[in-house]
């Protein structure tokens, strides 16, 4: 793969919002071999939830004299050079790029970018495509939701899949299965588009089932039929499902009349504009009919779980 070059990226945040960037990691690869990588804590400016401490371990006085995405970002762009950006989930990461920058007025840099949750979609055959599964899948040792070794286990799994379908180069890999790169442009951005591809398992939250044989009856998402919109920061949407089913709960793949919890996570690439998703759009009307359908955030809904966020994934 002599001509393969890229870079992975993977921020992590100080709470749900994705303007609070609070590290980030990257790994260049050129010419098919990691050759850099980068990382530091970001002072975000902004205050701390304990869910996202308790994911990413990292604190408000841990970043005190950190720097700020103002003071960084002369040396994200030159580390960058133009080469194409990674990340898995890339609508997450992009969007902390994006949101980010928008705070402190800088221009987006003049990139592409891929995801690698798509591309292992695309070319494997995995029960699941989380990070830490397709790692384990290619016996990549690493630290989950430490920004650094994320970047480099996105790097490698992103190599070791290209390899693996005989793609030499990023072009090779959009004509091959069929996927659109997304692209940064000083003041906008286009999202990244792909086509149904004969490896591709699409997920639905109903299929989610549990090993568990007995339930808490009482626990607040017992016997409830639960839909989540937007993209989730604290877990995947499979593993949130996987929460919902092990405490007795009911996965739905869309709003309905039998629908009793809404979860909402942040805009997506989808939703142009931060408009409420269709989703939302379609549970507020329920409600204002009077079905009794709850919409709440991420957050609440972790609350509700009641599980330690640390312990996700």
């Amino acid at each position: 793969m002599t001509d393969l070059s890229y870079v992975a990226i993977d921020f992590e945040t100080a709470n749900a919002r994705r303007t609070s960037a609070c590290s980030v990691g990257l790994t260049k690869v050129m010419n098919g071999q990691i050759v850099d990588s980068f990382y530091s804590l970001i002072n975000p400016e902004e205050s701390f939830d304990y869910f996202n401490t308790e994911i990413n371990g990292i604190h408000e006085e841990d970043v005190t004299d950190a720097p700020t995405m103002a003071d960084l970002y002369p040396e994200l762009v030159p580390f960058i050079d133009g080469l194409p950006l990674v990340a898995h989930n890339a609508s997450f990461d992009m969007s902390v790029l994006r949101y980010t920058l928008d705070k402190y007025e800088l221009p987006y840099p003049e990139v592409s970018y891929f995801c690698s949750w798509i591309l292992a979609k695309k070319l494997l055959r995995l029960p699941s495509y989380r990070l830490d599964q397709i790692a384990s899948y290619y016996k990549i040792r690493f630290q989950h939701h430490q920004a650094s070794d994320d970047a480099r286990v996105c790097a490698e799994i992103v190599r070791n899949m290209l390899n693996e379908a005989h793609i030499e180069d990023i072009d090779q890999m959009q004509k091959k299965i069929k996927y659109r790169l997304g692209r940064l442009h000083k003041n906008s951005y286009s999202p990244f588009s792909s086509t149904t591809y004969r490896y591709a398992q699409p997920f639905k939250p109903s299929q989610i089932t549990t090993s568990r044989t007995s339930f808490d009856e009482h626990h607040p998402l017992y016997r409830q039929v639960v839909v989540f919109t937007g993209v989730l920061t604290s877990m995947s949407r499979e593993d949130a499902c996987r929460k919902v089913v092990d405490c007795g709960g009911i996965n739905g793949n869309s709003v309905t009349k039998q629908t009793t919890l809404l979860v909402v996570g942040e805009p997506d690439s989808r939703t142009p504009n931060n408009k409420k998703s269709s989703k939302e759009q379609k549970a507020e009307k329920l409600a204002a009919q009077g079905q009794p359908i709850k919409i709440v955030t991420e957050n609440e809904f972790i609350r509700t779980v009641g599980t330690n966020p640390a312990q996700i994934d």
